[in-house]
C-alpha cells in the first residue's frame, strides 16, 4: 500500500463521518489505557487452589512457606531432597536473606556449571500454572534457563487468574518495565523428535516453587 493510498483512505473515512477517525484525543487516551477485556477461559473458584492444580498438571513442584526469611532453608532442603550436586546461583534481589547455611552458592547470573538457579517472579498465573519472570540486573534471566533445577520465589498476592492480568499488575507497581519478560510454565520439554516427550531439552529439568503464604516484598 502506497503512502498516497493510505492518505486517501483516511480522507475518505473523515468525509464519511467515521466516528473512530474523528475520535477526540481524550477518548483515544481512554481506549488505550482502559481497553475492553477479550474473551478468556474460565478460572473459577479459589485462585490459589486453581494455581496449585495447574502446577501439578505442568509437573511443577511447590512448597508452602510462611515468610521470605524461610526461602534459604527451603531451597537448601529441596536441593538435598532431589540429591543433586552443583553450585546454586541466586538472584541478587534475594541477597539480603541469610544464606549462610547453604554451601557452594553465589549471587548473580547463572553460569554453565551451576546446577540450581533461584529467582524471584512478578506473577503466578492460575490459568496456566506458569510464572512471569523479569530480566533485570537483580533478576537475571539466565537463572531460569541455564541450571537444570529452577527454584522460583512467589507470594500469594502475586497470583492472577489470566495471562492478560499480568500487565495491569506490572503497571500498578509504578516501577520501570523490565528489559525482558518470560512466561515459564513447568520444566523445559519438547516432543519434536519422534513425538517422544523429552524433559529438559532446552532448559531446566525440574521447576520448584517456594510459595509464601504471607504478604511482604520478595
Amino acid at each position: 500500500m502506497t503512502r498516497e493510498s493510505v492518505f486517501a483512505s483516511v480522507r475518505a473515512a473523515l468525509q464519511n463521518g467515521d466516528t473512530t477517525a474523528r475520535e477526540p484525543d481524550d477518548a483515544l487516551h481512554r481506549r488505550l489505557h482502559t481497553p475492553a477485556p477479550g474473551i478468556r477461559p474460565e478460572v473459577a473458584g479459589d485462585i490459589e487452589q486453581a494455581f496449585f492444580k495447574r502446577l501439578d498438571l505442568v509437573q511443577t513442584s511447590y512448597q508452602q512457606i510462611d515468610s521470605i526469611a524461610d526461602v534459604p532453608a527451603a531451597a537448601g532442603t529441596w536441593r538435598q531432597s532431589i540429591e543433586a550436586d552443583g553450585a546454586m546461583a541466586v538472584a541478587p534481589a534475594l541477597a539480603y536473606l541469610d544464606w549462610s547455611g547453604i554451601e557452594n552458592l553465589h549471587f548473580g547470573r547463572a553460569q554453565v556449571e551451576d546446577s540450581f538457579g533461584v529467582s524471584t517472579c512478578r506473577a503466578g498465573i492460575a490459568e496456566t500454572g506458569g510464572v512471569l519472570l523479569a530480566g533485570t540486573a537483580d533478576e537475571p534471566a539466565t537463572l531460569a534457563f541455564l541450571p537444570e533445577n529452577h527454584i522460583v520465589v512467589i507470594r500469594r498476592e502475586q497470583l492472577v487468574r489470566h495471562i492478560e492480568d499480568v500487565w495491569p499488575l506490572l503497571r500498578a507497581s509504578n516501577a520501570p518495565l523490565p528489559r525482558s519478560i518470560n512466561f515459564n510454565t513447568g520444566p523445559s520439554r519438547t516432543a519434536d523428535i519422534e513425538q517422544t516427550l523429552e524433559i529438559g531439552a532446552h532448559g531446566p529439568r525440574r521447576m520448584h516453587l517456594l510459595y509464601i503464604r504471607s504478604n511482604g516484598a520478595a
